[in-house]
């Protein structure tokens, strides 16, 4: 196993339920239904967002998009300037509204892969 002795590790909560880097850098920290920002330079956290439930996934994009995905509410999803919601209800394809330690990821071609309980 190669390993570099100069690596910095930050301990984080162990309510932590998910962790991803914004556009900036920035290391995004899922801990319940709160969304923070943690900045490493001024080492300091802040509030993204407050979701309306657990959130267990996070997929930031290059281009400023965020996409949580939560227990039982589907997805909140962050064009760049507002949050809005994709659950099963808004006809967006969803199988199913839970998120539960489940993952989003986005492929080199641009297509949204969910990895939804009960579904492929």
């Amino acid at each position: 196993m190669n390993h570099k002795s100069n690596r910095k590790f930050t301990p984080i909560s162990s309510s932590v339920r998910a962790l991803a880097l914004d556009q900036e850098g920035n290391v995004l920290v899922a801990m319940g239904r709160r969304l923070l920002s943690y900045d490493a330079g001024r080492e300091a956290f802040s509030e993204v967002i407050e979701a309306s439930d657990t959130i267990y996934s996070i997929l930031a994009t290059g281009e400023g998009e965020m996409w949580l995905g939560m227990g039982y509410d589907g997805i909140a999803y962050y064009d760049g300037d507002e949050w809005s919601s994709l659950t099963t209800l808004e006809g967006y394809g969803l199988p199913s509204n839970h998120f539960e330690g489940q993952s989003i990821l986005v492929d080199n071609l641009g297509t949204y892969h969910l990895n939804i309980l009960g579904h492929f």
